[in-house]
């Protein structure tokens, strides 16, 4: 009999309100990847899993707030826990 996997839980991500999102796209004048790494600073990879609501890594939720100006006690961040 074959031993089940542990399933490990993420507690090193978050994800941003819809608001927060809005801001972003508001501040970009396109979606070129050139575009999103110079206006936020971030990858276009990123921008991504962003625009479908995907958690994405604390540290980098935590700079880009801190980047556009949002705090994180207006964003209501949420915390997630992914299992793999």
């Amino acid at each position: 009999m074959a031993s089940k996997s542990p399933i490990l839980i993420r507690t090193d991500v978050m994800r941003l309100e819809a608001a927060v999102v809005q801001i972003m796209r508001d501040r970009l004048a396109c979606q070129s990847k050139e575009c999103v790494m110079d206006t936020i600073g971030i990858s276009s990879n990123t921008w991504q899993k962003i625009k479908r609501g995907e958690p994405i890594r604390r540290s980098i939720g935590e700079r880009l707030l801190q980047r556009i100006g949002v705090g994180s006690t207006l964003t209501n961040v949420e915390r997630e826990a992914t299992a793999f």
